[in-house]
């Protein structure tokens, strides 16, 4: 399930290389907000190093779920952006539900 955090600044990049606490498979970040049946993880991973192989073989999961992050991947100010864009559409998202409950 995902929660919503204040912020996602400490978002892993694409590439990122990480072990899960379930398993001892290096996973690598492959994209995010990864949808599986009724809930939604912050990462969609994918096992190292064999990568994709096909299109419904994504391994979900949430930082909380990280023991090790072995490599952090690349990152620019493109990716910057990205995460702020991420953080602005939080903080919208929360103010809207909050005054909805008004």
């Amino acid at each position: 399930m995902l929660l919503l955090k204040d912020n996602y600044d400490n978002l892993l990049p694409l590439g990122s290389i990480c072990k899960l606490k379930d398993n001892d498979l290096e996973i690598m970040v492959c994209g995010y907000f990864c949808a599986n049946n009724d809930s939604i993880s912050t990462y969609a991973g994918t096992i190292y190093p064999v990568g994709i192989i096909t299109e419904k073989k994504f391994l979900p999961f949430n930082a909380e779920d990280i023991e090790e992050v072995i490599f952090r991947g690349y990152s620019n100010e493109l990716f910057a952006g990205f995460v702020k864009g991420i953080n602005l559409g939080i903080k919208d998202a929360k103010e809207e539900l909050a005054s909805e409950e008004e």
